[in-house]
């Protein structure tokens, strides 16, 4: 199919690397303004081994603030 109009149309990943980047983008600044604003948020981890046992959980994990 070729567009009648002449428009240069981009390919899928060309596309999805740009949403991706802006999604990146969006996200950081995002946490730049919960970082600059002071507020506190808790971050919950997941530390459970594979089903399969292709990885193992962390025994201990030490946590700086």
């Amino acid at each position: 199919m070729s567009d009648p109009v002449g428009r240069k149309t981009m390919s899928v990943p060309t596309r999805r690397w740009i949403v991706r980047g802006v999604l990146a983008v969006l996200y950081i600044a995002l946490a730049i303004s919960v970082f600059v604003s002071g507020r506190g948020h808790t971050i919950l981890m997941d530390n459970k081994s594979a089903v399969d046992g292709s990885y193992q959980a962390f025994r201990t994990v030490k946590i700086f603030l």
